[in-house]
């Protein structure tokens, strides 16, 4: 089998299970049936007018990670996929999927030794947006007072009160 009948194999099924099993946040709206980035934005606006309804204001920090997907660590990723139940010969592709990747650089005609990366989904790959999305999959339950709406490496952090004190 080619290796991107392989790719699209395998993101199709762990999509299906991830979905079946409720692993992804339901704050991401990366990857999952029926929503989109228009269904990320109309969480944060629907929060944004229910609070301006009670007189309340809204803060909010955009944040768009610079080559978010060369930040994946790949041991803390091993780690929560397993955590969510992707075991076996399934696990066992993917560790051989992002292991021992290495990686150069030519500059002026000038050819870099080789690197292994130990971070790192590769781009444009089938794999790689579900990979991130896994590796951040947890980012919601570290914010204790405030909301979140995620699609893919896009995130909105927002939180409304009285005044701008309050948010801050």
């Amino acid at each position: 089998m080619p290796k991107y009948c392989l790719d699209h194999f395998l993101q199709r099924n762990c999509l299906a299970f991830l979905t079946e099993n409720n692993v992804l946040s339901v704050h991401q709206s990366g990857f999952r049936n029926n929503h989109s980035t228009e269904t990320a934005v109309i969480h944060v606006v629907d929060h944004i007018l229910q609070h301006m309804d009670k007189q309340q204001v809204t803060g909010a920090v955009f944040v768009d990670l610079k080559k978010a997907f060369d930040l994946v660590d790949h041991e803390c990723l091993f780690y929560k996929l397993e955590h969510y139940g992707i075991r076996g010969q399934t696990m066992s592709w993917f560790r051989n999927y992002l292991t021992n990747r290495t990686q150069r650089v030519n500059y002026a005609n000038e050819l870099s030794p080789s690197r292994v990366l130990n971070y790192g989904v590769p781009q444009g790959s089938v794999l790689g947006p579900l990979l991130f999305v896994l590796h951040i999959n947890d980012l919601p339950k570290c914010l204790l007072s405030c909301s979140i709406s995620m699609y893919a490496d896009d995130t909105i952090i927002y939180f409304s009160g009285s005044d701008t004190n309050e948010i801050i």
